[in-house]
């Protein structure tokens, strides 16, 4: 079970503050984005705010806040943590800091929201059996890039001989005007 600290900053209520001594024990931090504050932002205006605030792409920040409460980061840094938890504050959300504990393979609930795969480029959400995101059109596998098969060069265009005369009869008649003129 994971115990939760709360900041004050996120709006989720008034609970202790974070040890300081945190960085030295070694735990994992998760920064939970918990809801919208829906009385200042709409879902869409938040996902562009949280995503113009922290870099990311915006079908990211979308599906993060279609799938509530989403892990928005996950790490040992607490300022790290708090700094991310105030981002969240600040685009009109409700995030949290949570303690990782080590989990227990059989406490695992069944109603817990499953993770969508999402495009490793622009965040995408990705759909079972996709093979390229439909939004970036990366390829989703690792698979290797396809055999390309070297083709025969196209024949060079070539000017003719009689044009090729042309313009050098041309050329020549240009400086023999030249010169005479001089």
């Amino acid at each position: 079970m994971a115990a939760q600290y709360r900041s004050t900053t996120s709006g989720v209520g008034d609970a202790a503050p974070l040890p300081e001594d945190l960085i030295e024990s070694g735990k994992t931090l998760r920064v939970v984005l918990v809801d919208i504050k829906r009385d200042i932002e709409t879902p869409d205006s938040f996902a562009i705010k949280f995503s113009l605030l922290t870099k990311t792409p915006l079908s990211k920040a979308k599906q993060m806040v279609r799938s509530l409460p989403v892990t928005v980061w996950s790490g040992t840094g607490r300022g790290k943590a708090e700094r991310i938890v105030n981002l969240i504050d600040e685009a009109g959300g409700k995030g949290g800091i949570e303690i990782d504990a080590p989990p227990a393979p059989a406490s695992v609930p069944e109603s817990a929201p499953r993770e969508m795969p999402a495009c490793r480029y622009c965040g995408f959400p990705l759909k079972e059996g996709d093979s390229r995101c439909e939004f970036c059109r990366t390829s989703v596998s690792e698979a290797p890039a396809p055999e390309v098969h070297p083709v025969a060069a196209a024949p060079r265009a070539r000017i003719s001989k009689k044009r090729l005369l042309l313009y050098l009869c041309v050329i020549v008649a240009g400086i023999v005007v030249l010169l005479i003129q001089r």
